[in-house]
């Protein structure tokens, strides 16, 4: 006869059992599949296993004498003693053999195996395998069990509901060389019976999602390039508590992370498309191959979520995907003086940063780096710097001065931000190179009359003007004011400098005085000076005075002269 055991203990008489296998998907997609066992049996008075006394028979490898060897037993123990139902013991025998089963029942992932009536035809050398040809085995997880309800006299029905991801014994099982009952071998990961991890475990899972999302990000890499996009990216599985020889192979919430892992990270085959329609489109995937080009994920994030009890794993990917490792935003504003008719064109800006990762998620550059390349490169070069571009082709005003007027950097090292704010207006240009601003005044003082007053006592017109027949002479003065940028060594207080003897040496007076424009003015003053001895026969300086601010950059130049012609 056919036997039913569970953790080597066999169930007497044996039940019926019922099995159906289900496929698990998700969407059209297979991941795994379900046996479901449905164990149909009657419990009897003081007659067979388990006992009255709760044991069972232990079905390992007894034989006649009492003794444990490597065959299969040849018999079965006697019944029990026959004064058990002559004495009105059964509902005591039956409420033993009850708690038995549910105590038998309560540890998962013990072996059930279902052996055939085959099974008792020994083999070529009279022994009976342990695991022959026509047995089914697996490792469960229980369900349920019931017994219906009844007067427990003569016999008690139960139901015992189990549950597991693989059955093993008829796949490839062979006797005498040949496949035992017509089955032949199958490939279980094909068939989706299970999945492999990246080594080539077996996963066991109750749900798996894999999902990708592309929107527009509001903010472009520049206002010259292609849109940047986010790409969302979420996979998730549910595992399943699966059972070996050893016992539990790990946990459900492993099982799913094991799943996830491989499939982290940016899938440029599925994010180009692959595959290809009629009209030569992607079959699948999204279909940026015509912005993917030179585009690359940045700012990389993820975000865990692991529910032990639940046997669940989840995981969100996000990414910035963009041609540049860095985002951009300005804005030009205009302003015109009424009063001055002087144009002020201000230009603000904001430069983020994106991150770099590698494939195990380590930073290669990160976003403040990448921040402070990307305003290195909009912000030098001067009349072609990107920055001093934008100014004149979104203002509309072409001869802007390429000094500006201010500046204000702000700098977010954490958040890999830094900001920007510059003014230009269109004075001329500097005559001073370097200077951030300078302002250059002329004062001509022409020839005019020469005259007496002379005033009279009781002439009501006033004094007499006696005209003294000559003019006076004519005089120019310039004013230069240049304010510089901090020049090295500008801010060196005087002091004398000393040698090894105590011998003074020098002073720093030098260093201070060095960084004055002094020499670009003059070739300034040079000139007027040159102009009125062209000019004019005779031309005297009549004033030289200069003072010069270290600490604040500002420098001041008056030099006059007097002039005429003999």
């Amino acid at each position: 006869m056919g036997a039913v055991r569970y953790n080597n203990k066999r169930l007497i008489p044996a039940p019926f059992v019922g099995i159906s296998k289900d496929y698990q998907k998700t969407g059209q997609q297979k991941i795994g599949s379900l046996f479901t066992f449905s164990i149909t049996g009657k419990l009897l008075a003081c007659v067979g296993s388990p006992t009255s006394s709760g044991t069972f028979l232990d079905d390992r490898l007894i034989h006649t004498d009492g003794t444990f060897g490597p065959t299969r037993p040849d018999k079965y123990p006697a019944d029990e003693d026959a004064c058990c139902a002559a004495t009105n013991n059964t509902l005591s025998s039956f409420m033993v053999k009850e708690n038995a089963i549910r105590e038998l029942f309560a540890q998962e992932g013990k072996k059930f195996e279902i052996e055939g009536i085959d099974a008792a035809t020994s083999n070529s050398v009279g022994e009976y395998p342990l695991t022959p040809s026509g047995s089914l085995y697996c490792f469960p997880r229980i369900n349920n069990i019931t017994f219906t309800e009844g007067q427990w006299v003569n016999t008690v029905d139960y139901t015992i509901g189990l549950e597991c991801d693989e059955v093993f014994g008829l796949q490839g099982a062979q006797r005498d060389g040949y496949p035992f009952g017509g089955a032949g071998t199958e490939d279980a990961q094909v068939s989706g019976e299970y999945f492999l991890d990246a080594i080539g475990h077996k996963l066991y899972l109750e749900s798996a999602t894999e999902d990708w999302a592309l929107e527009f990000n509001e903010t472009p890499q520049t206002v010259e390039s292609h849109h940047t996009f986010r790409l969302s990216h979420n996979v998730s599985a549910v595992g399943k508590k699966a059972y070996d020889e050893g016992g539990l192979i790990s946990e459900p919430w492993r099982q799913a992370q094991r799943w996830v892992s491989p499939r982290l990270g940016l899938d440029n085959t599925f994010i180009k498309g692959q595959g290809s329609t009629p009209d030569g489109s992607p079959a699948s995937g999204l279909n940026l191959s015509h912005a993917w080009g030179t585009s690359t994920g940045f700012n990389h994030t993820r975000s865990e979520t692991t529910d032990e009890l639940a046997g669940s794993y989840a995981v969100n990917e996000t990414w910035i995907i963009s041609s540049g490792n860095a985002l951009e935003e300005f804005s030009v504003d205009t302003n015109t003086d009424a009063e001055t008719s002087k144009t002020t064109v201000s230009v603000q800006g904001l430069v983020t940063g994106l991150d770099t990762r590698d494939t195990d998620f380590r930073i290669t550059e990160s976003k403040w780096d990448a921040a402070e390349a990307k305003y290195e490169a909009i912000s030098t070069g001067g009349l072609t710097s990107t920055i001093f571009q934008r100014v004149q082709a979104y203002s509309g005003i072409t001869d802007v001065n390429s000094e500006p007027l201010s500046s204000t950097i702000g700098r977010n090292p954490v958040a890999g931000t830094i900001s920007y704010s510059y003014s230009y207006d269109d004075r001329p240009g500097n005559c001073i190179s370097g200077a951030i601003s300078e302002s250059i005044v002329i004062q001509d003082t022409h020839p005019h009359d020469v005259f007496a007053t002379i005033p009279c006592i009781g002439r009501s017109q006033g004094p007499v003007l006696q005209n003294m027949g000559t003019i006076t002479e004519a005089t120019r003065s310039v004013s230069i004011d240049v304010t510089m940028p901090f020049a090295s060594g500008a801010k060196v207080c005087p002091r004398l400098l000393y040698g090894p003897d105590g011998e003074i040496l020098s002073t720093t007076v030098d260093y201070m005085t060095g960084a004055a424009p002094k020499a670009a003015v003059d070739v300034i003053l040079t000139a007027f000076d040159t102009h009125l001895r062209l000019n004019y026969t005779q031309v005297f300086i009549n004033a030289d005075t200069e003072s010069w601010d270290p600490w604040n950059g500002k420098y001041t130049r008056n030099l006059g002269w007097t002039y005429q012609n003999c």
